[in-house]
């Protein structure tokens, strides 16, 4: 029997994965709106090279985690690729399509990388993310923050305690590489800080156990054996190992990024914090944390959550100035924006369907018309009057944003059977009378409870009950 492909996932009609999808696709489009956002799509097939050149070849992404699509002829080697992420994408064509280079955009969509599924993380993922081009402005870093926070809000129903804001400025280019050559000349004087073994071990397996995680210590042996400090860039982008780093900094004097910066990039991080107090977006400075990516600068962010298992990234992004000039537009194109992936956010919103007493899946009321047929009516009213008015009311509802199932066929008792096993929540009965009369007989199928209401009050009724 076939099976889904390891590390995919169906998405299945009605199930709490489908609906959270939708949900998050409709609130980030309705508030990227209200951003003068606009909807972009690119290819999920791109060139192998382009993400070579944007994220670097020694990322994991590239080294280890990309989907590489076989050629038919061997001879052409593997040069398309499945996209990891969408920024560079976005990038790509803009510049290729000769786009203005002032554009606020939005997207969704799947995204891959071969690495070994868990729980929110698949190799097959979902995310929604927004691009801002054209501006250096630290207010658009700001606006993008707002944006994001307001995303994670709309979803999460409000409940802004499930994440915290973390952020950090990796300053420009030529501040990094001077800070990577420092950082390299202290993990060379203190090489037993980065490769001592456990303490306290239990196992023989632990007596040989190292505190750092096996792809810091390859890094730096990388790093050492070809003198190249950028190597040493991404020990600080490990999530193993965040709060050894931490303790290296505080305990052990390891350089920190912020005393290579100027002060005026000093002076417009400080902008971007004292933007976020006004919004009032509570926020904590993490000196550690950077983007893995080789473009970005300046403002860097994530929104992490400790409901996740351990404490988890639900969003990220940043300012990524020099990606333009790496695909080879003649100027620099100025940008920030972030993704969200949305495996992780169904997992939060999960948390919050557990202490619902209305489902989380019913993002929208969900209403079933049913229509009563006699053998013969006494007010003249014919099949065709029902079922027209049966569609005008479908329709109506619908107009208002409302869920509709309606079902022709069957007795009155066959109906409701079927709205309950579709999860509706009330059901509009009509006959010979209500349609006579131009109203609904509106019934909680949960409760049991009834009542004649009018055509033109009949959203006010099904919200007042949704609500209550």
């Amino acid at each position: 029997m076939a099976k889904v492909v390891k590390g995919m996932a169906d998405f299945l009609p009605s199930s709490f994965s489908t609906n959270c999808y939708q949900k998050i696709v409709r609130v980030g489009e309705k508030i990227c709106k209200t951003f003068d956002y606009q909807f972009m799509q690119t290819p999920i097939v791109e060139e192998r090279r382009l993400f070579e050149r944007t994220l670097g070849t020694d990322t994991d992404i590239i080294s280890k985690e990309m989907f590489l699509l076989a050629a038919r002829d061997p001879s052409e080697g593997n040069k398309l690729c499945l996209r990891p992420e969408n920024t560079a994408s976005i990038m790509r064509s803009i510049i290729e399509n000769s786009l203005s280079y002032k554009q606020r955009i939005y997207y969704y969509g799947p995204m891959f990388r071969y690495e070994r599924p868990q729980k929110g993380r698949q190799r097959q993922f979902h995310q929604f993310g927004v691009e801002c081009l054209g501006s250096d402005h630290y207010q658009s870093d700001l606006e993008s923050l707002e944006l994001a926070f307001q995303f994670l809000s709309g979803v999460l129903d409000g409940r802004t305690d499930l994440f915290t804001l973390e952020i950090n400025s990796i300053g420009t280019l030529e501040e990094r590489e001077a800070y990577q050559i420092e950082l390299l000349k202290f993990i060379r004087n203190h090489l037993d800080l980065f490769f001592r073994q456990v303490e306290k071990s239990n196992t023989e397996q632990e007596k040989h156990a190292f505190v750092f995680s096996q792809d810091t210590r390859d890094r730096i042996d990388m790093a050492i054996k070809e003198n190249n400090p950028r190597r040493v860039w991404r020990i600080l982008d490990s999530k193993q190992d965040e709060a050894l780093i931490e303790d290296a900094i505080k305990n052990h004097g390891m350089p920190q990024l912020q005393q290579f910066q100027s002060e005026q990039n000093r002076i417009r991080f400080e902008n971007v914090l004292k933007g976020l107090s006004w919004l009032n977006i509570p926020y904590v400075i993490n000196p550690s944390l950077i983007r893995g990516l080789d473009y970005y600068t300046h403002t860097t962010f994530e929104f992490k959550s400790t409901n996740i298992g351990a404490k988890s990234t639900i969003l990220a992004g940043g300012r990524y100035d020099t990606l333009a000039k790496q695909l080879g537009s003649p100027n620099m194109i100025p940008a920030v924006g972030w993704a969200s992936g949305i495996e992780r956010l169904t997992i939060l919103m999960e948390e919050l369907e557990k202490n619902k007493t209305q489902p989380f899946s019913q993002f929208l009321p969900k209403v079933f018309v049913a229509v009563i047929r006699g053998t013969e009516s006494t007010h003249g009213v014919s099949e065709d009057d029902l079922a027209r008015f049966a569609l005008n009311i479908s329709q109506q509802l619908r107009s208002q944003g409302f869920t509709v199932n309606y079902l022709e066929k069957g007795n009155l008792s066959k109906q409701l059977k079927h709205a309950q096993s579709n999860k509706c929540l009330l059901s509009c009965i009509i006959g010979d009378e209500e349609y006579v009369k131009q109203q609904v007989l509106l019934k909680n199928l949960d409760t049991g409870a009834q009542q004649h209401v009018s055509l033109e009050n009949l959203g006010n009724a099904i919200h007042s009950i949704f609500n209550s």
